[in-house]
């Protein structure tokens, strides 16, 4: 009999031991820690372990608390852009990284109207300041060159383009004819 209990021992340390790292894999990258070994979740809360970029109720369209958009969310961003916003663009939006038109940390919303599928080299490009972006109505986004084009992108992808300005670099000063030339 002792080798059975033996058996019985190692069966429930190792079903306990692959539990736990289940239970760590599974809740890796939720922001909330896994339920403690007695089945209860930590106190939850401001200043109590809670992660502040989690929303615990969200809708399809919308994640207020959070600067990670949920998978619903992500989903229907990517159905509405189909590629890039960026203009001529051809990146599939399916493997596009999903931005906040306005920047989370600088009051962006994680709704529908403030997010877009950007490619990783467009999403650098807009996130290092290179491209200003707004996005009046929700899938048209208005891009602003370094050199002052304005592009705006149709939710069908098309481009139009609606202003050039010349870079702001300051006012030339005028020539003077006064003067009569040497020869």
């Amino acid at each position: 009999m002792p080798t059975t209990t033996t058996t019985t021992a190692t069966a429930t340390a190792t079903a306990t031991a692959t539990a736990s790292v289940s239970r760590r894999r599974i809740w890796k990258g939720t922001g909330r820690s896994p339920p403690t070994s007695r089945g209860r979740w930590p106190p939850a809360g401001p200043g109590a372990g809670s992660s502040p970029t989690r929303s615990r109720a969200s809708s399809p369209t919308s994640a207020a608390a959070s600067t990670d958009p949920p998978a619903a969310l992500q989903d229907l961003v990517r159905a509405r852009d189909v590629t890039c916003v960026r203009p001529a663009c051809t990146h599939p939006a399916r493997r596009a990284q999903i931005d906040h038109t306005k920047a989370w940390s600088a009051g962006g919303t994680t709704d529908i109207d403030q997010l877009g599928s950007m490619c990783k080299r467009d999403h650098t490009t807009k996130t290092v300041g290179a491209f200003a972006v707004t996005q009046p109505e929700p899938g048209i986004f208005v891009w602003t060159t370094p050199s002052g084009h304005t592009y705006r992108r149709e939710r069908n992808g098309t481009t139009t383009l609606l202003a050039i300005r010349p870079p702001q670099h300051g006012t030339p000063e005028p020539l003077h004819d006064d003067d009569p030339p040497p020869f």
